[in-house]
């Protein structure tokens, strides 16, 4: 009872370390490609009472809208991008304590469960660029069945077992189609070889699950199999499940399970699949929509949009070496029932070579090199980390064991980076870092007496540190990124805090949209304006990728709810459109001729920090830009000549101070003007620039809210070493900023 308290307590000290880590990762990071304001957007637009699918595009399925229905409903809270973005840090830490959960139960040992938490976390590093993606949630949902499984097979709860899968199996499906079947594909597999059925339907129930599993990759890839990454992919994972299958024989299986397990199994499964669907339909999703999302438009993706990732040179000779052991032990054990001492002494070393590989690169683990690396290995490393390394009469080890489960709930999963290899890779291999920590555990364990005493103190002492020092890498990365930041202060991100230059992107972005547009459209789809700007996208089929994801019909919708608003606006990413070029990305459509045709940037977007980004306004719009700064008499400025400082800003609230700064930290104060004594005057405007009142001279007393031109008169240009990166704020009365304005 003490160590069981022991260990809960150690796992809320260390759950909260990494959920700290985790926040100060995630909040200080933002892709500018924006998947999270796509998904944010339809959420909330599911969340206000849209019809999904009929109204609001999504690419995943029903149940991360129910999720997130359910949460907000429980928080009374609204979804904005500082909940979607702690619930993403929940996920990772929950992801990272059950797999170390998995490890300490299979080994006995606390330190296998606290280095396999540290080392799952830092493999999940990517999380902190996915915020809101339904990537985390899945991540949590497929640990938490495998542990669930694992929990309820060494009990016998057969009926916990059932309604854990189908659960699973059901809402994996309504997230995500195709990760919903690759988990059920393994459980299947698995299912098949565990059950207790009659003998004569033992081996053909083998057999079935091993060609099922070895199936999959050629029916999900079968249309991209020319693309080597994609051939050596089913290869690799085929031979690894080949490699499962010979490594555990049927003979050798504890086919425990009853039958009528997968009869509640089945019964999970409806009843989990008809209550997320009936939570949609009852908002007014047509089952032909949900049908044509769920299971129809998925298919497409494959075809459009494919990222790969590198079989590097070095993967060849580690996948040779480790498919000779899985032969040569498997074949021993099947010939003779245990491995031979020679064999047990190879896999020994082989596994133990690949912790030593996995010390040896523990930064590079923390990068994208890292995971890439992972992935590539992971599969031909599976089967010979589960080649069962003890004797049959010798007595039992620490630990209950791998489960038998994990390992094909696992494998399928590495898929899930197929057709796009970014954070995926990730997400589907987390799963393989406890089954390699049970059979680190059995390895050490099955050493020579001698050796077997420290070898095992001496091994997860190491793993401990490297885990220990990938948490000190993250967290202090994450520290320092958050101390040297400023918060972007938008609403619903108060607390995201950026660089300098990536700041003052987003800031002036969606202040023009603010000033500038009744309906604000992205190239692609970059949805987090419309929410810090508060303007409308002109329908509700929104789409990262809209110019293939669209079809024309919804695509002139769009063209028609821009060509009645003359107060339009878009944001584009000129960076973006180049990467979805060179990989060759359809992007020609209707509405992106519309686009090209009738818009112009309101302002030249080549200096630091917009960089390629653009604000688009209607041709024959008068706008003028806001947030930007500009310097009349700058040739005047190296001598010692007066300047006259411009910018247009809105404000609301009373200005105290006009502050020139740096915008890196520590944000050194060039010039105080109103403290200088400076000449300061806001002129109010209108959004075209023109006159709207007589000019106000600061300092004053009186609250302004509305639209100025700020100009400040100045003896002179303070010296900057980064003319580039200067930002002109306005200080309110009580010491908030009121506006930023860059050069």
């Amino acid at each position: 009872m003490t160590r069981r308290i022991g260990q809960l307590g150690l796992a809320l000290l260390l759950g909260s370390g990494l959920l700290v880590t985790a926040y100060l990762l995630i909040n200080t990071t933002f892709m500018f490609y924006d998947d999270e304001g796509y998904l944010l957007l339809t959420y909330r637009n599911f969340l206000a009472g849209a019809r999904l699918y009929d109204d609001v595009f999504s690419q995943y399925g029903p149940w991360p809208y129910v999720y997130h229905q359910l949460v907000t409903t429980l928080l009374h809270e609204p979804l904005t991008h500082m909940l979607g973005r702690n619930l993403t840090a929940l996920h990772w830490v929950l992801c990272a304590l059950l797999c170390g959960a998995l490890a300490a139960r299979a080994t006995g040992r606390t330190v296998a469960g606290v280095s396999t938490t540290l080392i799952t976390f830092g493999l999940l590093w990517q999380m902190n660029a996915e915020p809101s993606h339904p990537g985390s949630l899945i991540s949590a949902m497929l640990v938490t069945a495998a542990i669930a499984a694992a929990v309820s097979h060494d009990q016998a709860r057969w009926t916990w077992l059932g309604v854990a899968l189908g659960t699973a199996t059901a809402l994996l499906v309504l997230t995500k189609i195709n990760v919903g079947l690759l988990f059920a594909a393994g459980a299947g597999a698995a299912a098949l070889r565990l059950t207790a059925w009659p003998a004569r339907w033992t081996r053909p129930a083998g057999c079935l699950a091993a060609a099922g599993l070895l199936a999959v990759p050629w029916g999900l890839m079968a249309k991209k199999l020319a693309d080597p990454w994609a051939l050596v992919f089913a290869v690799q994972f085929t031979a690894a499940a080949a490699g499962l299958c010979w490594v555990t024989p049927v003979s050798a299986a504890r086919r425990v399970v009853p039958p009528r397990t997968w009869a509640v199994a089945l019964t999970a499964f409806g009843l989990t699949v008809a209550a997320v669907c009936a939570t949609v339909w009852l908002q007014g999703t047509s089952p032909r929509a949900l049908l044509e999302a769920v299971l129809i438009s998925p298919l497409r993706q494959p075809a459009s949009f494919m990222v790969g990732f590198s079989w590097v040179p070095a993967t060849w000779p580690v996948t040779l070496a480790c498919w000779t052991l899985t032969a040569w032990t498997g074949w021993e054990l099947r010939r003779r029932g245990e491995v031979s001492p020679a064999g047990r002494l190879a896999v020994i070393a082989a596994r133990t070579a690949a912790a030593g590989v996995l010390l040896w690169h523990i930064t590079t683990w923390l990068t994208i090199y890292g995971v890439g690396r992972f992935i590539v290995v992971c599969l031909p490393l599976l089967p010979v980390f589960l080649v069962p390394l003890r004797r049959p009469d010798a007595a039992p080890a620490a630990g209950a064991g791998i489960s038998p489960w994990l390992p094909y709930l696992a494998l399928p999963q590495v898929l899930h980076a197929f057709p796009v290899a970014g954070s995926q890779m990730g997400w589907g291999t987390f799963l393989f870092v406890p089954v390699f920590a049970a059979g680190l555990h059995e390895a050490w364990a099955a050493m020579p007496a001698a050796a077997a005493r420290w070898a095992p103190r001496l091994g997860w002492s190491l793993l401990l540190v490297a885990g220990g020092w990938q948490w000190h890498l993250l967290a202090g990365n994450g520290y320092e990124r958050y101390r040297t930041s400023k918060p972007l202060d938008l609403p619903g991100a108060e607390d995201i805090r950026l660089d300098g230059p990536a700041r003052m992107t987003l800031r002036v972005l969606a202040l023009n949209a603010t000033v500038h547009a009744d309906v604000l459209f992205s190239r692609p789809g970059m949805f987090s304006y419309n929410q810090w700007s508060g303007v409308p996208t002109p329908t509700l089929q929104n789409a990262t990728h809209w110019f293939w994801l669209l079809g024309e019909p919804a695509q002139r919708a769009i063209i028609s709810r821009l060509q009645q608003t003359p107060r339009s606006a878009i944001i584009t990413n000129q960076g973006l459109d180049d990467f979805l070029e060179t990989i060759k990305v359809p992007t020609r459509s209707p509405l992106q001729d519309y686009i090209r045709e009738h818009y112009r940037p309101l302002f030249d977007p080549a200096g630091v920090p917009l960089k390629d980004f653009h604000f688009l306004v209607p041709r024959g719009s008068r706008a003028v830009p806001f947030g930007r700064l500009d310097i009349l008499g700058r040739d005047d400025a190296a001598t010692g000549g007066p300047v006259l400082i411009r910018t247009n800003i809105a404000l609301d609230g009373r200005p105290a101070a006009v502050r020139l700064e740096h915008t890196y930290a520590p944000w050194k104060v060039l010039a105080d003007y109103t403290a200088a004594g400076a000449r300061v005057y806001l002129e109010p405007i209108t959004s075209q620039g023109d006159t709207a009142g007589p000019p106000i001279q600061l300092p004053t007393r009186t609250p302004l809210r509305g639209l100025f031109r700020l100009s400040v008169f100045a003896a002179e240009m303070p010296k900057s070493s980064l003319p580039q990166s200067l930002v002109l704020t306005v200080i309110g009365a009580e010491g908030g900023v009121l506006s930023e304005s860059i050069l």
